[in-house]
């Protein structure tokens, strides 16, 4: 188109792929012939609806470019004419809190795209970040549940305070960060526990898992908090409700709750 100073532009004619490294950014495409409207959402813009909108070529490939921060991962999904869907170029997911999946990228510590062999994107996993595993089970319901957990550092002796962090809050590159930067144990259970249970109205299994983390953990009973994302929200409000002498606080990160 004469006169189009779009970036994308100069990128038509090439295959839509998985996310690639430009000279202006990061390339996402998606081939659409009957596509009306393609959006981008993701970590990098809150997840918000509409703010990133993909330019459609005579190729009938959408693209966008963005600039993203380095040294961590962004989960993404494409809205398609009003659908979430995930980028069909890119095998790489991650668990989102929905119980489904988000395609995810990785930006290293030199500002590049990390390719799927590229030894730093270790990283970005559990064990590159320190985060431990154990395992949670329940006697109620006969069941064992991933547990993962950040210690803080200088962790001794003496109790320190705790948050629980429920509904897949582990695949946040900042929150072990945090914990430990905060002097508090971060503990990260199976979103199955607030899925399969704690939304159901099985709160006992809340309590079971709070008698297996002070046991585990030296907690300050103070000082033990709880906190969740989207459905983590709602969990957390529950838990609130039910256990009110046993948590000190709630943080509910977009978890709406109609009270009846």
């Amino acid at each position: 188109m004469a006169g189009d100073k779009n970036p994308v532009r100069q990128y038509e004619g090439r295959w839509a792929t998985r996310p690639e490294q430009v000279k202006e950014g990061i390339l996402f495409s998606y081939y659409s012939p009957g596509a009306g409207e393609v959006l981008l959402s993701g970590d990098f813009n809150g997840w918000k609806h509409g703010t990133l909108r993909f330019t459609k070529g005579q190729d009938n490939v959408w693209r966008i470019i963005l600039r993203l921060a380095p040294k961590r991962s962004y989960d993404y999904k494409y809205i398609v004419d009003g659908n979430w869907i995930t980028d069909p170029n890119n095998p790489d997911l991650n668990p989102d809190i929905a119980g489904g999946a988000n395609s995810v990228i990785y930006i290293g510590e030199k500002d590049n795209l990390l390719a799927p062999d590229d030894p730093e994107r270790h990283n970005f996993t559990l064990d590159g970040r320190g985060i431990e595993r154990a395992v949670f089970s329940s006697e109620r319901y006969k069941r064992d549940f991933d547990l993962f957990y950040v210690l803080p550092s200088g962790y001794g002796s003496e109790p320190v305070p705790a948050v629980i962090c429920l509904n897949n809050y582990i695949k946040s590159q900042e929150i072990d960060v945090y914990c430990r930067k905060n002097g508090y144990i971060g503990i990260f259970p199976s979103p199955d526990v607030g899925g399969e249970y704690i939304r159901k109205g099985k709160l006992n299994i809340f309590s079971e898992l709070l008698r297996d983390v002070k046991d585990r953990f030296k907690i300050d009973d103070d000082r033990l908090y709880v906190t969740g994302m989207s459905n983590g929200g709602l969990e957390a409000y529950l838990v609130s409700l039910y256990f009110p002498d046993l948590i000190a606080a709630s943080a509910v990160v977009f978890g709406p709750y109609r009270l009846r």
